[in-house]
């Protein structure tokens, strides 16, 4: 990403609202989100693994 912004000047501080701009754009954030909760569901055993309190695990 850098490579590409740095010669727009967007990672200077006059063109960081360029940056700010592409970043966190409507379709670029809702790729991130479904990205996420693809992989969170593809690892769901793991997360849930996680979440579970240390009694549900001695007993589960």
């Amino acid at each position: 990403m850098r490579f590409i912004l740095r010669p727009t000047g967007a990672l200077n501080r006059s063109g960081s609202n360029l940056a700010s701009y592409l970043l966190f754009e409507e379709p670029f954030c809702r790729a991130l989100v479904d990205l996420g909760y693809q992989d969170t569901m593809a690892r769901e055993a793991e997360v849930r693994a996680f979440f579970d309190s240390p009694e549900e695990r001695a007993y589960g």
